[in-house]
């Protein structure tokens, strides 16, 4: 799988359909890894789009640095990312973690995407990050929980390292988030998913409360959604249909 430089960051991404017409970028959670689109929905979502998964700062097989893990580095690498593959303008699907990232970059970069899915993005205001230690227990959930993600113990180990010897948890918990009147300035429009009990659904009552042009889909389950791949070809079929609807102003 290839690579790219983002400024001093060695990024590992992956391409998939590069003649597509339109383009699909990808962002995974905190912990995770662009595995967790490939082993689902991504390679479907190809049929009709070129789609770029990208493993985020600290995590898969890009490069670690000890600082710089605010929501905001990570919006920034997005940007350098489009500029580096010359994308223009692109539709976005985030989780979890990563919907924080998709939301803060197109309220910076609006004229960079064309519409926006959100997958079990948390609300950051009003509720502590979660410890390492709370991190770290997710992590092993997803090990247990889902065969597709192919994570193996050297993950989990570098997942670990991202924790106790980077500044990743402390930068997440000063960011504050997102105000509710930043979100109603959202001109982008989204289809969210959620599990119907999912611990996010106060994200989701937000956004729908606040955004413009939004849409929220339930589906029977928690917040592990990606972990499971008969909900993730129903959220496949959302954003399929999402993505090839015409864009109203």
């Amino acid at each position: 799988m290839p690579y790219i430089h983002l400024n001093e960051l060695k990024t590992h991404y992956l391409e998939l359909n590069p003649s597509g017409k339109k383009t699909i970028i990808m962002i995974h959670g905190f912990t995770g890894n662009l595995a967790q689109y490939y082993f689902t929905i991504a390679p479907k979502l190809a049929l009709s789009f070129r789609v770029i998964l990208y493993d985020i700062r600290g995590h898969g097989k890009t490069d670690m640095p000890a600082t710089n893990y605010k929501v905001s580095d990570f919006s920034n690498d997005l940007l350098l990312l489009m500029f580096a593959l010359n994308i223009e303008k692109a539709h976005i699907v985030s989780y979890s973690f990563g919907g924080l990232i998709a939301l803060h970059f197109a309220l910076k970069h609006p004229e960079k995407i064309y519409k926006l899915g959100i997958i079990e993005c948390p609300n950051p205001i009003g509720s502590s990050s979660e410890t390492a230690e709370e991190l770290i227990t997710a992590l092993d959930n997803h090990i247990a929980q889902s065969p597709e993600n192919k994570l193996t113990n050297r993950f989990r180990e570098r997942n670990v390292k991202l924790m106790n010897n980077t500044t990743a948890t402390k930068d997440i918990d000063l960011d504050k988030g997102i105000s509710n009147e930043l979100l109603e300035q959202l001109p982008i429009p989204m289809l969210i998913a959620y599990g119907s009990n999912s611990e996010c659904l106060d994200m989701a009552d937000r956004l729908i409360s606040h955004v413009k042009n939004v849409m929220l889909k339930k589906i029977d389950g928690d917040h592990y959604l990606i972990n499971d791949t008969e909900k993730m070809n129903l959220i496949f079929l959302e954003l399929s249909k999402f993505f090839s609807e015409p864009i109203y102003a």
